[in-house]
């Protein structure tokens, strides 16, 4: 359908010239316009095309991945629109839109097997500012056309997917995760790893799968390398999360099973056995994204008391006006700082106990209190003991045999430490609680 235009080019009217009567009217709807004819000096007719009316024919949702000389099938979300209108002519468009690609539109589309069109996408340009238009072309099914856009970042190629995206791009990410190693075999080791780590996560070549990347991880003086499960089974549960399904691996000369769960972006809670290479001994490694306790651990010098308690049934022993010291990591674990102090009259007879930090202590949703098994850390502190005025111990010792720390908040914005120990060959653990407010 054509619809004319018509221009006029208006002289303007000399002073001189005596006036004309002859005139021109135009009726534009509500307003006519009146030329005088002495004054047009020039008069054509433009036609242009006029827009036949569309009905919207199919509408899809969907997610997309892209492809640029920079980078390869990577998923951008699942919020793109892609919308196929029938005119009045029976002719076809179509129009994309994406949140970050931009929107597109394509006229005269050829509608078959496979889409096939040329147009234009408009996108932010964040350098300018502003907004900048490219051709491109619509190829492929209608269930997953690709519009390629030859001039932006050395070819790009935005393919569209009808559906809800695969679990694998979903869970895609880093999660900053608590990981807590043990010997099944050996019990009594306690945990031998306790640290903060990054775990990733990516979609597998099946993206309805994903790849776990665990990473390196020291023990006993060995560097255990970085391992990546590939093509592990997600399961929906229904509840934004997914069931890492427990299964068998075999990566980089490590052997062993995975299991947990992950909510995209949020948590993660992962179980990992691992043997080894000629490792005489497997591990179990746990993984679990911090969880935020009920109340903070004010970092700061808490001041206080403290009562010990030696052997579950000697005590309590105490010791007033005494500071112990809370530092944070920045990555949801703290440390302790425990001072020096003295205790007279216990069953060992007057002890000086040393002072040293205990580092990394992470939060524990179960206990609901930051805690860790620091016997494996390799500390040591120094330890006097005077019985009837011999001196019995006078060394600095390890807690191989038993190290623990529990940290509670407490309302009034001070800390509850409970740290229980056995150093050396001594033959009693000892419990001592603190408890004090900032200063």
């Amino acid at each position: 359908m054509k619809r004319y235009i018509l221009s006029l080019i208006a002289a303007a009217a000399m002073l001189c010239a005596q006036a004309q009567t002859e005139v021109l009217k135009i009726n534009l709807g509500d307003t006519t316009v009146i030329y005088k004819v002495a004054d047009i000096q020039e008069m054509t007719f433009d036609t242009v095309e006029e827009q036949a009316d569309t009905t919207l024919f199919h509408s899809f949702n969907g997610y997309i991945t892209v492809t640029t000389a920079y980078f390869t099938d990577t998923y951008y979300g699942s919020d793109a629109w892609l919308g196929v209108f029938k005119t009045s002519e029976d002719e076809y468009l179509v129009t994309f839109s994406d949140p970050t690609w931009g929107d597109a539109f394509f006229g005269h589309v050829q509608i078959g097997q496979a889409l096939s069109a040329e147009g234009t996408i408009k996108m932010f340009d964040r350098h300018s500012g502003g907004y900048k238009s490219y051709d491109c072309t619509l190829s492929g099914p209608m269930t997953t056309p690709v519009i390629t856009v030859p001039s932006l970042m050395g070819g790009t190629s935005i393919t569209f997917h009808v559906g809800a995206a695969p679990a694998g791009y979903l869970v895609a990410g880093k999660y900053d995760a608590a990981r807590s190693v043990t010997i099944p075999a050996m019990p009594q080791m306690g945990t031998v790893v306790q640290d903060t780590v990054s775990v990733t996560l990516a979609a597998g070549t099946d993206p309805a799968t994903a790849n776990i990347t665990l990473p390196a991880c020291t023990y006993n003086g060995m560097e255990l390398p970085e391992i990546t499960l590939e093509g592990i089974a997600l399961t929906d549960d229904g509840n934004g999360s997914y069931t890492i399904a427990e299964t068998s691996y075999e990566a980089s000369g490590a052997a062993g099973i995975v299991s947990g769960t992950v909510a995209p972006g949020s948590s993660l809670s992962l179980h990992v056995t691992m043997a080894y290479g000629s490792m005489p001994f497997e591990l179990s490694m746990d993984y679990s994204t911090p969880v935020e306790p009920e109340l903070y651990v004010t970092a700061g010098q808490h001041k206080g008391g403290v009562s010990v308690m030696v052997g579950g049934q000697f005590g309590p022993y105490t010791q007033t006006d005494i500071t112990y010291g809370i530092e944070d990591n920045g990555d949801g674990t703290i440390n302790v700082v425990i001072p020096g102090f003295q205790l007279s009259g216990t069953v060992m007879g007057d002890l000086t106990l040393g002072a040293y930090t205990v580092s990394n202590v992470a939060y524990d949703q179960e206990r609901g209190a930051y805690y860790r098994d620091y016997s494996a850390d390799g500390l040591t502190f120094h330890l006097t003991a005077v019985n009837n005025g011999a001196t019995t111990m006078d060394n600095d010792y390890d807690f191989t045999r038993l190290g623990t720390i529990e940290v509670k908040a407490t309302e009034a914005g001070g800390v509850s430490v409970v740290n229980t120990f056995q150093p050396g060959a001594m033959p009693f653990p000892v419990e001592s609680v603190f408890e004090g407010n900032i200063e």
